[in-house]
């Protein structure tokens, strides 16, 4: 009963975390796509603006990679989207030069913080981003991670204290055999050695079949709805779910029976 008990636990705590990491990282690869993009003077020529995005912000800090489009270029684009010759119409070319930048660190305050900086650059006219969005993503993916950590902790608390019941009972059940081992002349630690041990081993057994519990929900219902959503798991993070669940579970396993020695146990004694 403890070994099955410990791993739901286990299993479940584990699903939690690994589906709150999994749409932290899907939110950080969209909040990483995100741009801040800088439009130039309509009359700075591409050649000056080339020049003033390596000279004042190419050395701006907090940005992953510079993205620069040309007059020509956007002028291009914008043809080829609308199939609108706008020169031809105006005799100019009416579009502006820009650049697109790339946070490092894709969060609401780094994201204004460099449009603040951005603002002061001579000859940038205009500052643009998907500033609410980059907000709202950050704000879920904290969201998730508040809620996999509260669940987790809840589910492991309570395994923990199911292990503090489960080694009194051991140590109940093993009173006769302790007071011997006590006659003979034993340690507190030699005689209650056992139990201990056992209890580790429960509670590495249990962290296998919870490891066990989330293959079998990845393989029986969340690969069965890949097309709402994908959830693949790599052998490295499977590995380090197993790992991380046999090492969680022999600490409460270990953690639960020393904690259930008192003075009214008979170890205790």
């Amino acid at each position: 009963m403890s070994v099955l008990a410990l791993s739901v636990a286990l299993g479940i705590s584990g699903l939690f975390a690994i589906l709150a990491w999994k749409a932290h990282a899907a939110m950080t690869a969209l909040r990483a796509n995100l741009a801040v993009e800088a439009f130039f003077d309509p009359g700075i020529p591409s050649s000056d603006a080339s020049a003033m995005v390596e000279q004042k912000i190419d050395p701006l800090a907090g940005i992953a990679r510079v993205t620069f489009i040309s007059k020509e270029q956007a002028l291009s684009d914008y043809s080829k989207a609308s199939g609108e010759n706008v020169e031809r119409v105006l005799g100019m070319n009416p579009l502006p030069a820009s650049v697109k930048l790339y946070l490092a660190n894709p969060t609401a305050q780094s994201a204004e913080t460099l449009e603040a900086s951005l603002r002061t650059v001579p000859g940038i006219q205009d500052v643009r981003g998907d500033f609410p969005l980059l907000r709202a993503m950050e704000s879920r993916s904290r969201a998730l991670d508040r809620m996999a950590l509260l669940a987790g902790s809840l589910l492991l608390l309570s395994a923990f204290f199911f292990a503090v019941l489960a080694g009194r009972h051991s140590f109940e059940i093993s009173r006769e055999t302790l007071h011997t081992f006590r006659l003979l002349g034993t340690t507190r630690v030699t005689a209650a050695a056992p139990i201990i041990i056992a209890s580790t081993l429960a509670g590495i057994a249990a962290g296998f079949a919870g490891s066990g519990w989330i293959l079998l929900i990845h393989a029986q219902i969340l690969s069965a709805m890949s097309d709402v959503f994908s959830f693949p798991l790599s052998r490295r993070e499977i590995l380090l779910a197993i790992g991380s669940l046999v090492a969680v579970g022999g600490v409460i396993g270990m953690g639960g029976t020393l904690a259930s020695v008192g003075r009214r146990t008979p170890i205790g004694e």
